[in-house]
């Protein structure tokens, strides 16, 4: 009888971006309870954002987002509604949410995700069109379960992310503008890229700031280059004193600067542009400031494509102010 050769188990490699992590734990948590739809979510803002997705029966557009204040997690969340909802018609709360209007659920299982800080990141939850029975310790406990291979993930990022920020920090400082110190061109290339590829390994978000520097053809006919030279590093000054030790500032060229700000949620980066433009009316510089918003659905790319799409309506609306 011919011996049948055994094959070694093919060797098991990390996670390289929390979409895959995302998706492993949704096919492990669906063999817990035999639910229509799995889902990983991400909350930013007020969006409710799918990251991994086990459909077998609603046939779930990938990519679309919900208001988080419609949905059933919000009240999981904030124990106003439990995990476990066999039957929702006998919850109010879910049997109300406005979620039930485009996802038709008669039970629904649900757990927080939090980052390694404690800080709520999103859910992972279940829908089912019909009622279900559920073995609720199990189920349980499976949530949990994976609920906390995602907070790990997200915990050893946070850890891993602070030594390879220090690492691109120095790689970065070799790529800057002699004139002001801040990074030049290629500099400001390279920190967008170690942003996406931060966004896609952890889940976090960030901003790009435009700012244009409003007047120095001017100057620079009236009172001379020098004077002109002089603005610009004001303006690099300014902006340099207003990011953080994860925020780099770059000149993409001539009277142009460009502002990264990693691991920040809309709201807060439309409170740091105002205080950007505070800074720039204090300082005296006139410049005219665009920004735009990426999350785990965006690009820094289309981030960056947006600001200066606005920038450049902007100006044809009020003029360069040469």
């Amino acid at each position: 009888m011919p011996t049948v050769p055994i094959q070694a188990p093919p060797i098991i490699t990390p996670f390289i971006t929390l979409e895959q992590a995302a998706e492993a734990v949704v096919d492990l948590i669906s063999c817990a309870a035999p639910m229509a739809l799995w889902l990983v979510n991400k909350v930013e803002g007020d969006a409710w954002i799918p990251l991994a997705v086990r459909d077998t029966s609603y046939g779930f557009a990938r990519g679309a987002t919900f208001d988080w204040r419609g949905t059933c997690c919000i009240q999981m969340v904030a124990g106003e509604a439990p995990c476990l909802a066999g039957d929702v018609a006998e919850i109010p709360q879910y049997a109300n949410a406005p979620l039930r209007q485009h996802i038709a659920y008669g039970a629904y299982a649900g757990f927080p995700i939090h980052d390694g800080r404690g800080e709520l990141f999103g859910s992972i939850c279940a829908f089912d069109p019909k009622p279900q029975q559920f073995d609720e310790g199990a189920v349980l406990r499976h949530l949990q379960a994976a609920a906390q291979v995602i907070t790990t993930h997200l915990a050893h990022e946070e850890v891993i992310e602070d030594t390879r920020r220090r690492a691109e920090r120095a790689e970065l400082e070799s790529r800057t503008d002699p004139m002001t110190g801040v990074l030049n061109r290629r500099g400001w290339e390279l920190a967008m890229q170690q942003e996406q590829a931060r966004i896609a390994r952890t889940g976090s978000a960030a901003a790009v700031v435009l700012v244009d520097l409003d007047g120095l053809k001017r100057i620079n006919d009236t009172e001379g280059h020098d004077a002109g030279d002089a603005l610009i590093r004001r303006l690099a000054r300014v902006l340099s004193t207003q990011v953080r030790a994860r925020d780099v500032v770059g000149r993409l060229g001539g009277d142009e600067f460009a502002m990264l700000l990693g691991g920040i949620d809309h709201n807060m980066a439309a409170q740091v542009v105002d205080r950007i433009r505070g800074a720039l009316e204090r300082a005296r510089v006139q410049a005219t400031l665009t920004w735009s918003w990426a999350g785990v659905l965006g690009s820094m790319d289309e981030a960056l494509a947006e600001a200066d799409a606005l920038l450049i309506e902007h100006k044809k609306r009020h003029g360069r102010q040469a």
